[in-house]
């Protein structure tokens, strides 16, 4: 899978989950700060990580990337 894949899927995930209790007019905003601070600690998490490999970081600091186009 991709990043720009994976940010999709993050994104429509919680899409799903907040659509019917947001105004319309907000929910794209709110899915992608929700999104984005997923990531953030995904990243945290695997940078205490001894035994993370660097191609792990990488996916996650891309898919943060492509959040962030989104």
């Amino acid at each position: 899978m991709n990043a720009k894949v994976k940010a999709s899927e993050l994104y429509n995930e919680i899409k799903f989950e907040v659509e019917y209790n947001s105004q319309p007019s907000t929910v794209h905003g709110m899915c992608k700060k929700l999104a984005l601070v997923l990531v953030r600690e995904m990243l945290t998490q695997l940078n205490k990580l001894e035994s993370t490999d660097l191609s792990d970081l990488q996916f996650w600091v891309e898919v943060e990337y492509e959040l962030n186009e989104m």
